[in-house]
Protein backbone atom coordinates (compact mmCIF):
# COMPACT_ATOMS: atom_id res chain seq x y z
CA UNK A 1 0.00 0.00 0.00
CA UNK A 2 2.71 2.36 0.80
CA UNK A 3 3.84 1.88 -2.90
CA UNK A 4 0.81 2.57 -4.44
CA UNK A 5 0.64 5.96 -2.15
CA UNK A 6 3.43 7.09 -3.37
CA UNK A 7 2.76 6.35 -6.76
CA UNK A 8 -0.55 8.96 -6.36
CA UNK A 9 1.31 11.49 -4.96
CA UNK A 10 3.74 11.65 -7.98
CA UNK A 11 1.03 12.44 -10.86
CA UNK A 12 -1.13 14.56 -8.42
CA UNK A 13 -0.41 18.51 -9.40
CA UNK A 14 -1.01 21.49 -6.92
CA UNK A 15 -2.88 22.51 -9.73
CA UNK A 16 -6.05 20.25 -9.40
CA UNK A 17 -8.19 22.89 -8.17
CA UNK A 18 -10.91 20.45 -6.99
CA UNK A 19 -9.42 21.03 -3.43
CA UNK A 20 -8.64 24.25 -3.26
CA UNK A 21 -9.58 26.92 -0.38
CA UNK A 22 -8.75 29.31 2.02
CA UNK A 23 -6.86 28.57 5.57
CA UNK A 24 -6.79 30.46 8.76
CA UNK A 25 -3.04 31.35 9.36
CA UNK A 26 -2.49 30.96 13.21
CA UNK A 27 -5.12 33.28 15.01
CA UNK A 28 -4.59 36.98 14.65
CA UNK A 29 -8.04 38.83 14.86
CA UNK A 30 -9.28 41.49 13.57
CA UNK A 31 -6.74 42.43 11.39
CA UNK A 32 -7.45 45.68 9.13
CA UNK A 33 -4.50 46.12 7.06
CA UNK A 34 -1.30 44.10 6.21
CA UNK A 35 1.91 44.87 3.80
CA UNK A 36 4.76 42.17 2.90
CA UNK A 37 8.58 42.68 2.85
CA UNK A 38 9.93 39.66 1.35
CA UNK A 39 9.26 36.98 4.09
CA UNK A 40 7.78 39.47 6.45
CA UNK A 41 4.33 39.66 6.80
CA UNK A 42 3.40 42.62 9.05
CA UNK A 43 -0.23 42.85 9.72
CA UNK A 44 -2.65 45.77 11.81
CA UNK A 45 -4.45 43.99 14.67
CA UNK A 46 -7.27 46.23 15.79
CA UNK A 47 -6.42 47.50 19.15
CA UNK A 48 -3.66 45.49 19.25
CA UNK A 49 -1.53 47.24 17.51
CA UNK A 50 1.00 45.59 14.66
CA UNK A 51 1.78 41.56 14.18
CA UNK A 52 4.56 39.88 12.27
CA UNK A 53 4.71 36.65 10.64
CA UNK A 54 8.46 35.37 9.23
CA UNK A 55 6.88 31.88 8.32
CA UNK A 56 4.03 32.71 5.92
CA UNK A 57 1.49 32.99 8.81
CA UNK A 58 2.00 29.82 10.34
CA UNK A 59 3.01 31.72 13.60
CA UNK A 60 2.92 35.21 14.42
CA UNK A 61 4.66 37.52 17.07
CA UNK A 62 3.20 41.24 18.03
CA UNK A 63 5.56 44.12 18.11
CA UNK A 64 6.51 45.45 21.24
CA UNK A 65 6.35 49.44 21.29
CA UNK A 66 3.30 49.56 18.63
CA UNK A 67 0.30 48.21 20.64
CA UNK A 68 -2.35 49.98 21.88
CA UNK A 69 -1.42 53.00 19.63
CA UNK A 70 -4.69 52.87 17.59
CA UNK A 71 -2.40 52.30 14.34
CA UNK A 72 -4.59 51.85 11.44
CA UNK A 73 -2.20 51.22 8.71
CA UNK A 74 1.91 50.12 7.68
CA UNK A 75 4.03 50.93 4.96
CA UNK A 76 7.53 49.25 4.58
CA UNK A 77 10.26 51.26 2.84
CA UNK A 78 13.69 49.23 2.39
CA UNK A 79 14.65 48.60 6.36
CA UNK A 80 12.16 50.75 7.93
CA UNK A 81 8.48 50.15 9.20
CA UNK A 82 6.26 53.40 8.79
CA UNK A 83 2.87 52.56 10.96
CA UNK A 84 -0.25 55.59 10.89
CA UNK A 85 -2.51 55.74 13.73
CA UNK A 86 -5.26 57.07 14.21
CA UNK A 87 -4.94 59.61 16.76
CA UNK A 88 -1.41 59.71 17.60
CA UNK A 89 0.33 60.37 14.06
CA UNK A 90 2.62 58.64 12.21
CA UNK A 91 5.62 56.25 14.09
CA UNK A 92 8.42 54.78 13.01
CA UNK A 93 10.50 51.90 13.10
CA UNK A 94 14.12 51.37 11.78
CA UNK A 95 15.05 47.64 13.30
CA UNK A 96 11.93 45.18 11.65
CA UNK A 97 9.20 46.73 14.05
CA UNK A 98 11.32 45.74 17.44
CA UNK A 99 11.53 49.33 18.62
CA UNK A 100 9.36 52.39 17.52
CA UNK A 101 9.51 56.15 17.52
CA UNK A 102 6.88 59.04 17.29
CA UNK A 103 6.98 61.02 14.09
CA UNK A 104 4.40 64.06 13.93
CA UNK A 105 6.99 66.66 13.63
CA UNK A 106 4.68 69.25 11.66
CA UNK A 107 1.66 67.25 11.52
CA UNK A 108 -1.53 69.69 12.59
CA UNK A 109 -3.69 66.15 11.99
CA UNK A 110 -2.45 63.09 13.83
CA UNK A 111 -5.24 61.07 12.21
CA UNK A 112 -3.22 58.92 9.78
CA UNK A 113 -5.66 57.28 7.25
CA UNK A 114 -2.91 56.08 4.87
CA UNK A 115 0.73 56.32 3.96
CA UNK A 116 2.59 55.73 0.70
CA UNK A 117 6.23 55.71 -0.57
CA UNK A 118 7.68 58.04 -3.40
CA UNK A 119 11.30 57.54 -3.85
CA UNK A 120 12.78 59.37 -0.72
CA UNK A 121 9.59 60.90 0.31
CA UNK A 122 6.95 59.47 2.20
CA UNK A 123 3.38 60.78 1.81
CA UNK A 124 0.65 60.67 4.73
CA UNK A 125 -2.99 61.26 4.22
CA UNK A 126 -4.73 62.76 7.37
CA UNK A 127 -8.65 62.57 8.56
CA UNK A 128 -9.14 66.16 7.46
CA UNK A 129 -5.94 68.23 6.62
CA UNK A 130 -4.94 66.88 3.69
CA UNK A 131 -1.74 65.50 2.72
CA UNK A 132 1.99 66.30 4.27
CA UNK A 133 5.22 64.99 3.08
CA UNK A 134 8.65 63.90 4.44
CA UNK A 135 11.75 63.64 2.77
CA UNK A 136 13.73 62.88 6.35
CA UNK A 137 11.84 59.81 7.46
CA UNK A 138 9.27 61.81 9.55
CA UNK A 139 11.50 63.79 11.34
CA UNK A 140 9.59 66.70 10.47
CA UNK A 141 6.71 67.32 7.89
CA UNK A 142 4.84 69.79 5.53
CA UNK A 143 1.56 70.09 4.64
CA UNK A 144 1.64 70.30 0.75
CA UNK A 145 -2.22 70.97 -0.24
CA UNK A 146 -2.30 73.57 -3.27
CA UNK A 147 -5.17 72.09 -5.43
CA UNK A 148 -6.21 69.62 -2.59
CA UNK A 149 -10.33 71.10 -2.69
CA UNK A 150 -11.48 67.91 -0.52
CA UNK A 151 -8.94 67.63 2.27
CA UNK A 152 -10.54 64.23 3.49
CA UNK A 153 -7.82 61.87 2.56
CA UNK A 154 -9.24 58.48 2.33
CA UNK A 155 -6.08 56.58 -0.40
CA UNK A 156 -2.93 57.75 -1.69
CA UNK A 157 -0.99 55.58 -4.34
CA UNK A 158 2.01 56.01 -6.77
CA UNK A 159 3.00 55.73 -9.92
CA UNK A 160 6.53 56.70 -10.81
CA UNK A 161 6.89 60.28 -10.41
CA UNK A 162 2.75 60.55 -10.28
CA UNK A 163 1.00 60.50 -6.88
CA UNK A 164 -2.92 60.12 -6.86
CA UNK A 165 -4.72 60.57 -3.73
CA UNK A 166 -8.39 59.16 -3.00
CA UNK A 167 -10.84 61.43 -1.34
CA UNK A 168 -13.99 61.40 0.90
CA UNK A 169 -17.18 62.89 2.14
CA UNK A 170 -18.25 66.04 0.19
CA UNK A 171 -17.57 65.53 -3.44
CA UNK A 172 -14.80 63.11 -3.03
CA UNK A 173 -12.71 62.46 -6.49
CA UNK A 174 -9.35 61.71 -7.11
CA UNK A 175 -6.33 64.41 -7.36
CA UNK A 176 -3.34 64.02 -9.08
CA UNK A 177 0.29 65.71 -8.36
CA UNK A 178 3.40 65.41 -10.61
CA UNK A 179 5.14 67.75 -8.33
CA UNK A 180 5.71 65.76 -5.47
CA UNK A 181 2.25 66.89 -3.68
CA UNK A 182 3.15 71.08 -4.71
CA UNK A 183 0.14 70.99 -6.72
CA UNK A 184 -2.85 68.80 -7.17
CA UNK A 185 -5.44 68.49 -10.00
CA UNK A 186 -8.54 67.12 -9.50
CA UNK A 187 -9.42 64.12 -12.09
CA UNK A 188 -13.14 63.32 -12.02
CA UNK A 189 -14.39 63.01 -15.34
CA UNK A 190 -16.82 59.82 -15.79
CA UNK A 191 -15.86 58.93 -11.58
CA UNK A 192 -18.71 58.91 -8.81
CA UNK A 193 -18.96 62.03 -6.66
CA UNK A 194 -18.50 60.58 -3.73
CA UNK A 195 -15.92 58.68 -1.03
CA UNK A 196 -13.21 56.76 -2.65
CA UNK A 197 -12.39 53.38 -1.13
CA UNK A 198 -8.86 52.55 -2.83
CA UNK A 199 -6.36 53.46 -5.13
CA UNK A 200 -4.16 50.64 -6.84
CA UNK A 201 -1.77 51.13 -10.17
CA UNK A 202 -0.45 48.30 -12.74
CA UNK A 203 1.37 49.98 -15.19
CA UNK A 204 -0.46 52.83 -16.76
CA UNK A 205 -3.42 51.51 -15.53
CA UNK A 206 -5.23 53.32 -12.17
CA UNK A 207 -8.07 51.68 -10.36
CA UNK A 208 -10.22 53.34 -7.83
CA UNK A 209 -12.86 51.53 -5.81
CA UNK A 210 -15.86 52.55 -4.13
CA UNK A 211 -17.63 51.29 -1.36
CA UNK A 212 -20.98 51.01 -3.64
CA UNK A 213 -19.89 51.42 -7.09
CA UNK A 214 -17.59 48.81 -8.11
CA UNK A 215 -14.51 49.61 -9.70
CA UNK A 216 -13.43 52.42 -12.63
CA UNK A 217 -9.86 52.38 -14.72
CA UNK A 218 -8.14 54.69 -16.23
CA UNK A 219 -5.78 54.15 -19.00
CA UNK A 220 -4.42 57.72 -19.26
CA UNK A 221 -3.11 58.85 -15.71
CA UNK A 222 -6.70 59.89 -14.53
CA UNK A 223 -7.88 62.41 -17.53
CA UNK A 224 -10.65 59.69 -18.24
CA UNK A 225 -12.65 56.94 -15.80
CA UNK A 226 -14.66 54.32 -17.14
CA UNK A 227 -16.23 51.68 -14.68
CA UNK A 228 -15.00 47.95 -15.41
CA UNK A 229 -18.02 45.76 -13.63
CA UNK A 230 -18.17 43.23 -16.04
CA UNK A 231 -17.99 39.62 -13.79
CA UNK A 232 -18.38 41.18 -10.73
CA UNK A 233 -21.41 39.63 -9.42
CA UNK A 234 -21.00 42.92 -5.95
CA UNK A 235 -20.43 45.87 -6.97
CA UNK A 236 -20.05 47.05 -3.09
CA UNK A 237 -16.40 46.57 -2.76
CA UNK A 238 -13.93 46.56 0.55
CA UNK A 239 -10.83 45.78 -0.90
CA UNK A 240 -8.50 46.23 -3.69
CA UNK A 241 -4.91 45.22 -4.67
CA UNK A 242 -2.43 44.83 -7.33
CA UNK A 243 0.22 42.22 -7.76
CA UNK A 244 2.04 41.56 -10.67
CA UNK A 245 -0.75 40.79 -13.69
CA UNK A 246 -3.56 40.02 -11.23
CA UNK A 247 -6.21 42.53 -9.69
CA UNK A 248 -7.77 41.01 -6.32
CA UNK A 249 -11.18 42.82 -4.82
CA UNK A 250 -13.03 41.51 -2.64
CA UNK A 251 -16.94 42.42 -1.60
CA UNK A 252 -19.01 42.98 0.92
CA UNK A 253 -20.79 40.01 1.24
CA UNK A 254 -17.59 37.79 0.88
CA UNK A 255 -16.67 38.13 -2.41
CA UNK A 256 -13.35 37.41 -3.64
CA UNK A 257 -12.68 38.01 -7.36
CA UNK A 258 -9.30 38.29 -10.12
CA UNK A 259 -8.74 40.05 -13.12
CA UNK A 260 -5.69 39.40 -15.45
CA UNK A 261 -6.59 41.67 -18.40
CA UNK A 262 -6.45 45.17 -16.49
CA UNK A 263 -10.29 44.28 -15.15
CA UNK A 264 -12.15 43.89 -18.26
CA UNK A 265 -13.39 40.28 -16.59
CA UNK A 266 -13.82 39.57 -12.74
CA UNK A 267 -13.73 35.79 -12.09
CA UNK A 268 -14.62 34.73 -8.62
CA UNK A 269 -12.33 32.69 -6.61
CA UNK A 270 -14.59 32.31 -3.37
CA UNK A 271 -14.84 28.52 -3.22
CA UNK A 272 -14.24 27.26 -0.26
CA UNK A 273 -13.89 30.92 1.33
CA UNK A 274 -15.14 30.10 5.13
CA UNK A 275 -13.84 33.18 6.40
CA UNK A 276 -17.35 34.43 7.51
CA UNK A 277 -16.32 38.50 7.56
CA UNK A 278 -16.01 41.12 5.35
CA UNK A 279 -11.97 41.47 4.04
CA UNK A 280 -10.30 44.46 4.56
CA UNK A 281 -6.93 43.90 2.94
CA UNK A 282 -5.05 42.06 0.67
CA UNK A 283 -1.34 41.06 0.12
CA UNK A 284 0.51 38.90 -2.16
CA UNK A 285 3.84 37.24 -2.15
CA UNK A 286 5.59 34.94 -4.63
CA UNK A 287 3.61 31.81 -2.99
CA UNK A 288 0.42 33.39 -1.30
CA UNK A 289 -2.08 35.57 -1.21
CA UNK A 290 -3.22 36.58 2.41
CA UNK A 291 -6.91 38.03 3.08
CA UNK A 292 -6.97 40.24 6.33
CA UNK A 293 -10.61 40.37 7.84
CA UNK A 294 -12.33 40.34 11.87
CA UNK A 295 -11.67 36.70 11.86
CA UNK A 296 -7.94 36.43 11.32
CA UNK A 297 -5.65 36.22 8.24
CA UNK A 298 -6.26 33.59 5.57
CA UNK A 299 -4.30 32.38 2.86
CA UNK A 300 -4.42 30.95 -0.11
CA UNK A 301 -1.48 29.29 -2.73
CA UNK A 302 -1.15 31.73 -6.18
CA UNK A 303 -1.26 28.47 -7.69
CA UNK A 304 -4.52 27.14 -6.87
CA UNK A 305 -6.50 30.32 -8.18
CA UNK A 306 -7.16 29.32 -11.88
CA UNK A 307 -7.52 32.33 -13.91
CA UNK A 308 -3.39 32.99 -12.50
CA UNK A 309 -2.09 29.96 -14.98
CA UNK A 310 -2.42 30.93 -18.10
CA UNK A 311 -3.46 27.90 -21.17
CA UNK A 312 0.20 28.50 -22.80
CA UNK A 313 1.97 27.14 -19.37
CA UNK A 314 -0.06 24.02 -18.64
CA UNK A 315 1.52 21.70 -16.48
CA UNK A 316 1.99 19.12 -19.49
CA UNK A 317 5.06 21.84 -20.35
CA UNK A 318 6.65 20.74 -16.88
CA UNK A 319 8.26 17.47 -16.05
CA UNK A 320 10.21 16.87 -13.20
CA UNK A 321 12.11 13.58 -13.01
CA UNK A 322 13.18 11.26 -11.31
CA UNK A 323 10.48 11.09 -8.86
CA UNK A 324 10.70 9.97 -5.96
CA UNK A 325 14.07 11.10 -5.36
CA UNK A 326 16.87 10.65 -3.12
CA UNK A 327 19.43 13.48 -3.91
CA UNK A 328 19.21 15.22 -7.49
CA UNK A 329 16.00 15.62 -9.85
CA UNK A 330 15.87 17.65 -13.10
CA UNK A 331 13.59 19.90 -14.08
CA UNK A 332 12.50 19.96 -17.59
CA UNK A 333 10.58 22.60 -19.31
CA UNK A 334 9.30 23.09 -22.58
CA UNK A 335 11.07 25.19 -25.09
CA UNK A 336 8.19 27.29 -25.78
CA UNK A 337 7.81 28.71 -22.75
CA UNK A 338 9.86 32.08 -23.07
CA UNK A 339 12.99 30.91 -20.44
CA UNK A 340 14.49 32.59 -18.23
CA UNK A 341 12.13 30.99 -15.82
CA UNK A 342 12.14 31.29 -12.04
CA UNK A 343 12.14 28.35 -9.98
CA UNK A 344 10.57 28.02 -6.44
CA UNK A 345 10.67 24.98 -4.08
CA UNK A 346 8.62 25.16 -1.06
CA UNK A 347 7.84 22.24 1.32
CA UNK A 348 4.21 20.64 1.92
CA UNK A 349 3.45 23.50 4.84
CA UNK A 350 3.85 26.22 2.23
CA UNK A 351 7.30 27.58 3.73
CA UNK A 352 9.86 28.51 0.54
CA UNK A 353 13.38 26.71 0.35
CA UNK A 354 14.94 27.37 -2.40
CA UNK A 355 14.69 29.71 -5.31
CA UNK A 356 16.78 30.35 -8.26
CA UNK A 357 16.48 31.45 -12.28
CA UNK A 358 17.34 29.56 -15.37
CA UNK A 359 17.78 29.95 -18.87
CA UNK A 360 18.04 26.54 -19.64
CA UNK A 361 15.25 24.04 -20.44
CA UNK A 362 16.65 21.48 -18.32
CA UNK A 363 17.39 22.64 -14.72
CA UNK A 364 19.51 19.81 -12.56
CA UNK A 365 18.60 20.88 -8.59
CA UNK A 366 20.49 18.88 -5.73
CA UNK A 367 17.90 18.32 -2.54
CA UNK A 368 20.25 16.17 -0.44
CA UNK A 369 20.20 17.50 2.32
CA UNK A 370 16.09 18.05 2.40
CA UNK A 371 14.53 15.56 5.17
CA UNK A 372 11.71 13.18 3.45
CA UNK A 373 8.87 14.14 2.35
CA UNK A 374 6.81 15.75 -0.32
CA UNK A 375 7.87 18.94 -1.64
CA UNK A 376 6.01 21.55 -4.39
CA UNK A 377 7.99 22.88 -7.42
CA UNK A 378 7.01 26.34 -8.85
CA UNK A 379 8.54 27.45 -12.21
CA UNK A 380 7.10 30.91 -13.36
CA UNK A 381 7.48 32.63 -16.59
CA UNK A 382 6.43 35.55 -18.08
CA UNK A 383 3.50 32.96 -19.30
CA UNK A 384 2.42 31.57 -15.77
CA UNK A 385 3.26 29.56 -13.50
CA UNK A 386 3.65 25.39 -14.08
CA UNK A 387 3.45 23.26 -10.50
CA UNK A 388 4.35 19.91 -9.63
CA UNK A 389 4.63 18.34 -6.47
CA UNK A 390 7.69 15.78 -5.84
CA UNK A 391 9.18 12.78 -3.26
CA UNK A 392 12.02 13.44 -1.36
CA UNK A 393 12.97 9.57 0.15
Amino acid sequence: MKKIFFLLLVFTSVSNFSNAQWQLCGLVPSTTRMAIKDTNIFVVTAGIGISLSTNNGNTWSTLSGISNRGIENVVVNGTKLFAGSGNRGVFLSFDNGASWVQTNNGLTDTNITCLAICGNNIFAGTFSHGIFVSSNNGATWSAVNNGLTNPYIKSIAVSGSNIYAGTSYFNGGVFLSSNNGVNWTLLNNGLQQEDVLELAIKDTNIFVAYPTHGIYLSSNNGVNWSQINNGLTDTNIQALKVCGSNIFTATVFDNVFISTNNGANWISFSDNWVGGHDINDFAINQVYIFAADAGGVWRRRISEIPSCIKEELVNSNLIVYPNPTMDNFTIDVSASLNIPATIEISNIQGQLLKTLTTTDTKTNIDVSSFPSGVYIVEVKTEKGIAVKKFIKE
